[in-house]
């Protein structure tokens, strides 16, 4: 069999999963600009003055509705990176707390949420070039019976190969800028989804706070979660770490705030929404992060693919947005690619 070379860029839950599909019958290299592997199933660690401070910064947890991707998270599971959560959720509002029944199943990773991004980045059968930011796909032959072929330069101009089929796995902003050479109607439809920035605040605390929940969704603030990341499966118990977002329209309201402003705000907020004065407990760590292109509205397909081009894209902005959606999406994107190649 003539196998087919296929580059992937984005190693997040989406692209990894097309990958881990194709290799099978196709040479798979994935490019991630980061050193990690994961996308918004991210975690951030500060370690300091001999402390371990972990926040899940990116999704906080997942459930599995879909049968195939229940399938999967079994798997998961079961090799030991992911674990239901049975954290005390419901609604925070200004000061009181409502419990909302155990009616969802919410899966987190274990001992963080990125090790499920490092569990299928390692499950080998495909390379994962990390550190490796693709900046221009170039088309570089076309033959009348047959797809072109597409030639990879990265940020600092250096040739990364040549390959049969692209697969873009990147926020939509990023896909659409990166196809608008060479697959402009996909371009097109990448920008048309919807992504609004967010602000988000990562606190610690030496002792638990005395709150009833591990998870919140806030109402009447500027705030929309809340989470005890130390509440989560296999991680330390202390310091008390927690992960807040602003909602957003506050967020977009204050993109261009400075971190120190939008650190201020939402600690403000979170001393609204507890009813825990922040002024009166001090914290180990208090520091502001912003996302750019947190999730938005996605598009109804589940993938973007020209048969014709060998140029696809997917992610979780695409049919679902969060992890079950990027899974979808990364399978979706996969067997419209085998189908293609009539593998």
């Amino acid at each position: 069999m003539n196998r087919k070379s296929v580059a992937i860029i984005g190693a997040g839950i989406s692209g990894l999963v097309c990958a881990r599909s194709l290799c099978a019958t196709s040479s798979v290299v994935v490019f991630e600009k980061s050193p990690v592997c994961g996308g918004r199933a991210a975690t951030t660690v500060f370690n300091r003055d001999n402390l371990h401070m972990q926040f899940d910064h990116g999704a906080q947890y997942f459930t599995a509705r879909d049968p195939g991707f229940r399938a999967e998270v079994e798997q998961w599971i079961q090799r030991g990176c992911a674990q239901l959560w049975l954290g005390r959720i419901g609604v925070a509002d200004n000061g009181s707390f409502t419990a909302t029944e155990r009616d969802v199943e919410r899966f987190v990773g274990v001992d963080r949420m990125s090790a499920i991004g490092e569990y299928l980045g390692q499950q080998g059968g495909f390379e994962i070039h990390k550190d490796a930011e693709i900046a221009d796909i170039v088309r570089v032959s076309s033959d009348s019976e047959e797809r072109p072929r597409w030639s990879l330069r990265s940020a600092l101009g250096e040739s990364c190969g040549e390959f049969d089929i692209v697969l873009v796995a990147a926020p939509a902003p990023q896909t659409a800028a990166l196809l608008r050479s060479v697959a402009p109607e996909l371009a097109d439809r990448a920008a048309l989804a919807s992504f609004s920035p967010s602000w988000g605040l990562l606190l610690a605390f030496e002792r638990p706070l005395e709150l009833p929940f591990d998870g919140a969704f806030v109402h009447n603030s500027t705030l929309s979660w809340i989470c005890r990341n130390s509440s989560k499966p296999g991680r330390l118990a202390q310091p008390d770490c927690w992960t807040v977002h602003g909602n957003a329209s506050w967020s977009a309201d204050n993109a261009g705030i400075q971190p120190q402003e939008a650190e201020q705000a939402l600690r403000n907020a979170f001393s609204k929404a507890t009813g825990i004065d922040l002024t009166l407990t001090p914290s180990l760590l208090s520091e502001a992060v912003f996302w750019p292109h947190a999730l938005g509205k996605p598009l109804p397909e589940p993938c973007l693919f020209s048969g014709a081009l060998g140029i696809g894209a997917c992610g979780d902005w695409l049919g679902e947005a969060a992890i079950q959606g990027a899974y979808l999406s990364g399978k979706a994107l996969a067997a419209r690619v085998s189908a293609a190649l009539g593998s």
